[in-house]
Formats: structure tokens, C-alpha cells, sequence
């Protein structure tokens, strides 16, 4: 994907640096691949924090 169809952002969460690329154009199920991907490598705290970011809620469990 060319730079120019992507958004950035960039953002220090815990003492890491996060970059969050997003496609211009809609991606099939990609929202499930990243609830997934935060929910196993980060403490809930850590996953609210990105999800803010990104204007998302998580789903309660």
C-alpha cells in the first residue's frame, strides 16, 4: 500500500511508541484482527488506551 492512500498516528503509550497506520479504503475484517491482536499482547488498560486512539470501544466480556 503507497504512503499516500495511508493515515498515521503516533503516540507514546507506556513508555512505548505506537504508530497506527490506517488505509484509505475499507479492509475487510480488519477491525476483528485488531481486537485480537490487542486483547492477547496487552493489559486492558494498555488495549483502552490504543482503542481511544483510534476512536474504538472493545466489546465488554
Amino acid at each position: 500500500m503507497r504512503s499516500a492512500e495511508q493515515q498515521r498516528m503516533e503516540k507514546e503509550i507506556n513508555g512505548c511508541q505506537i504508530t497506527l497506520s490506517f488505509s484509505a479504503k475499507p479492509v475487510d475484517g480488519v477491525m476483528d484482527k485488531i481486537q485480537s491482536i490487542l486483547s492477547k499482547a496487552y493489559d486492558e488498560r494498555v488495549q483502552n488506551e490504543l482503542m481511544d486512539m483510534i476512536g474504538l470501544e472493545l466489546p465488554c466480556r
